[in-house]
Order: structure tokens, then C-alpha cells, then sequence
């Protein structure tokens, strides 16, 4: 995950799950999770979604003819590095079927990221521009009498597109300290760890959370890494349980006979369908994807904990962190 927030601070408590001692606490500020409940409120959904980028363009647009014309090919150009991305991104998933052959499918994708390119350098003041949304909320941009839409190529992640160019945007000009206070929290999500290592004669040495999650070595060799890569999974399963509780709270359904965790292919993200109505949360879980069989590892705890009851999990933390450890 980019752009994480970290700070370090040192409490001091006592608590049930492991013997007293100190936790340090960790702060964290990642990509949210996102809550789809059916039947989608589609407009309502896009209208949302798009809100602040359409204010700052209702705002630029006041300014001048060049400021305009300057937001619009920033919209376009951000628009063709993400078509462009998609077309070179490395594909994890090489036996994935997509309808002409993957390359057919590059090629394609690329020249639509060589057109918006070529559209954004012709874009000048003395054009005819506008920034709309139509009756579905899309977000569209008129240069002279070609309409394009402001949307992410990459489906699960639909407010990835408007981030960047909201914080494009502000690099160039003066952006007022709210919008850029609501464009840093915009899908944000802070997420606290408080955890510190358990060691004890005769025992193996713990990486302990103070809510009950155990990461148990065989020795404490590559302590810095063993404790770097335990947070970082830590901080999914926290995601993944703080996203849950929200749905419970906005009155989602879970079904956690039910619930199903599927991949979407050729990433790190992934839907989790809470219901038989499918309800679901999308996220990106590039740690815990490389674990094998995490869903069965930590959904126990993580379901305890939705539920309000303490529970203590034991993982096997070299095997967990295979994968940082090899």
C-alpha cells in the first residue's frame, strides 16, 4: 500500500492475553475498503465518488480560460497513464482468458491511452472545454465536440483516477486547505496496532497484539523483520475486521457461514461477499495474499472480534511470513 502514515508512540498497560509489559502503538492511514450493497444506488454511488473533483473543477473554471484549460489536460493526461498502466502492467494471472488473447486486449488498451495523450496536448484555451456528469453521475469533459469520460479503467477501483488528479492538480495551484484536508481523507482509513514482543524463558518468543493476535517464531532471529512484516499483516486482518464492523453498523447482513473471499484476477484486490444478497467489501490485501490459506488462519478471530468477543489467535509467524523471510 502507498502513501502510509506512520508513527510510533509507547503506552504502557496490562492486559489478559499476555503477560504485563509495554505496546508500542502504530498509526497507520491506507486505502479503504469499499462497501457495495445491493441493489446499488448507481447515481447516487458515481454522484459521491466524483463530488470533490467536480467542485474543483466548478472552481478552476471561475479562474480563467488557461487554469481551465490546464485542469482539463491534467484530467485527460491522468486518464491515459492509467489506460496506459493497465496495458504494461505485469499480468499475475497468465493463464487468464480475455476475449482476443491478452495481447489483442494490450494493444487495444494502449491506443486508447495514445489517443487521450495526443487529445491532452491539443488541448488549448481558445478550445471549446467544459466538465460535466451526466444523468448517472459520470464525470464527462467536452473538448470541442468529442465527450470523454472521467472513469478508472480498473473497475474495483473507481476513486483511484479522481485521487490523482485532485492531487495533481493541487501541486500546480493553490488548492484551499479544506480541499486538501478532504482530498487527503478522501477513501482513507487510519488503522492502530498496539503490539509489543512477548519473551519468556522456556517459551517461543511472540509477537503479541494487545486484542489478542499471536505471531509465534521459533526464534527470534530477524526480530526487525519479523516484527515489520507481522505488522504489516496485522494491519489487513485490522482492515479487514474494522471494514466488517462498519457494514454491521450501517446495517449490512452477515452471513458468516456464508461469506466468501474471491480474488479478483491478476491482483492484489479482493471482494468479500458478507451475504446470500451479495453485499460486499472490495479491498486490496497485497500481504495477506501471499499467505497460504489466511482466510482459514485468521477469520476466527476476526469474526470474534466483530462479534464484540475476546479472543486469542495463535499463528505461526515464520510460516505466515514465509514469503518476507525465504
Amino acid at each position: 500500500m502507498k502513501n502510509i502514515l506512520f508513527i510510533s508512540i509507547l503506552i504502557y498497560t496490562v492486559s489478559a492475553s499476555v503477560p504485563v509489559c509495554s505496546y508500542d502503538m502504530h498509526r497507520y492511514i491506507v486505502d479503504d475498503a469499499r462497501l457495495i450493497i445491493h441493489p446499488v444506488n448507481v447515481s447516487l454511488d458515481l454522484k459521491q465518488k466524483h463530488a470533490l473533483l467536480y467542485e474543483i473543477a466548478n472552481e478552476i473554471r471561475s479562474q480563467s480560460h488557461q487554469e481551465f484549460a490546464d485542469f482539463i489536460k491534467i484530467c485527460l493526461q491522468e486518464l491515459a497513464y492509467m489506460y496506459e498502466e493497465e496495458a504494461t502492467r505485469p499480468d499475475e494471472s497468465p493463464g487468464r482468458e480475455i476475449a482476443g488473447g491478452t495481447g489483442a486486449w494490450r494493444a487495444e488498451t494502449m491506443s486508447v491511452a495514445n489517443q487521450l495523450y495526443q487529445v491532452a496536448d491539443s488541448v488549448s484555451p481558445a478550445m471549446d472545454l467544459d466538465v460535466d456528469r451526466d444523468d448517472s453521475g459520470e464525470l464527462m469533459i467536452r473538448v470541442e465536440d468529442k465527450i470523454y469520460i472521467v472513469s478508472n479503467p480498473v473497475i474495483n477501483k473507481p476513486f483511484a483516477l479522481d485521487e490523482r488528479i485532485i492531487k495533481r492538480v493541487c501541486q500546480t495551484r493553490y488548492c484551499s486547505p479544506d480541499i486538501v484536508s478532504r482530498q487527503e481523507k478522501l477513501n482513507k482509513r487510519t488503522i492502530i496496532i498496539e503490539a509489543n514482543w512477548v519473551i519468556a524463558e522456556g517459551e517461543k518468543p511472540e509477537y503479541v497484539t494487545r486484542d489478542g493476535l499471536h505471531f509465534v517464531f521459533d526464534s527470534l532471529d530477524e526480530r526487525s523483520r519479523k516484527q515489520i512484516g507481522s505488522l504489516k499483516l496485522i494491519r489487513e486482518i485490522k482492515l479487514i475486521t474494522e471494514s466488517l464492523k462498519d457494514a454491521v453498523k450501517k446495517g449490512v447482513l452477515l452471513e458468516w457461514d456464508l461469506i466468501a473471499i474471491k480474488p479478483f484476477q491478476g491482483s492484489y484486490d479482493y471482494r468479500i461477499q458478507l451475504n446470500r444478497f451479495s453485499d460486499s467489501i472490495h479491498l486490496t490485501l497485497p500481504e495477506l495474499h501471499h499467505v497460504d490459506n489466511w482466510q482459514k488462519t485468521v477469520f476466527p478471530w476476526i469474526r470474534a472480534q466483530v462479534n464484540g468477543t475476546p479472543m486469542d489467535r495463535y499463528i505461526d509467524g515464520d510460516k505466515a511470513l514465509a514469503y518476507v523471510l525465504e
